[in-house]
């Protein structure tokens, strides 16, 4: 009995080569749909940011005393309703005051970014 030489490939190794690239583009989708969700992220935190300096700004650049207390604003920023909570609070040095913005997403309870600064109560 003489073999035949082989020519081609067999059915379970097209299955195999199959298998292998099906699972290789779906670890590619997996990816991709990643690092869009990665990408969503990073503007939502750099536009969050933003509208806390923007928030800031304007606090710092009053004319008139700072208050103590709690504030709430909304503001619209890249097509986005965003929400600022707004604290300050006098600290143990006479005329100082901390203000802390924490910036979250529309009806959302997250925050996404905080920021605090020392000022003086009075211009």
């Amino acid at each position: 009995m003489t073999r035949r030489r082989q020519k081609g490939m067999t059915l379970i190794e097209v299955l195999v080569a199959m298998a292998i690239l099906a699972t290789l583009a779906a670890s590619v989708l997996v990816m991709t749909g990643q690092s869009a969700q990665i990408i969503v992220a990073s503007e939502e935190r750099l536009l969050a940011r933003i509208v806390a300096d923007n928030a800031m700004v304007l606090t710092l650049a009053r004319q008139s005393a700072l208050e103590e207390g709690f504030g709430q604003d909304e503001v619209e920023l890249g097509g986005r309703a965003w929400k600022t909570a707004k604290t300050i609070a006098r600290i143990g040095v006479d005329g100082l005051y901390r203000i802390e913005i924490a910036v979250s997403l529309g009806d959302s309870t997250q925050v996404l970014t905080r920021v605090s600064t020392l000022a003086g109560g009075v211009r």
